[in-house]
């Protein structure tokens, strides 16, 4: 399984990808710092989930979010984020769930795997 981890905060991206092959060992983990990095990604690999936070310094959420949405087809998209916002901003087209920071890392990995498996029937 190939996951996008977009979030702008130094040290999830650097201490969630180790909880998560922990609990997904077959997993293939890719992070970016911002969402510009993260869009960059997305231009040049093909990945089974992604999990991002929607507000990262650099680029409006709103922006982020519809150049995601041109870009990402039909991958399942999982949001990180502290505050969920009712004013109407756009979400991502594909959002499978919302998880709220601070989450359990258990939590997240099986949200994964439910993710990947509604995409990838078997």
């Amino acid at each position: 399984m190939r996951m996008l981890l977009i979030d702008d905060d130094p040290l999830l991206i650097e201490a969630l990808p180790t909880a998560l092959k922990r609990r997904l060992p077959h997993s293939t983990i890719t992070t970016a710092l911002s969402a510009r990095e993260g869009l960059d990604q997305l231009q040049v690999e093909r990945f089974d989930v992604i999990l991002t936070d929607l507000w990262m310094s650099g680029m409006h959420g709103d922006e982020f979010t519809t150049r995601m949405n041109t870009i990402t087809g039909c991958t399942p998209v999982i949001l990180m984020t502290r505050v969920i916002e009712s004013s109407g901003e756009i979400l991502p087209a594909n959002l499978f769930a919302v998880v709220r920071k601070p989450f359990d890392v258990d939590v997240l990995a099986q949200t994964i795997l439910s993710a990947t498996a509604n995409s990838n029937p078997s």
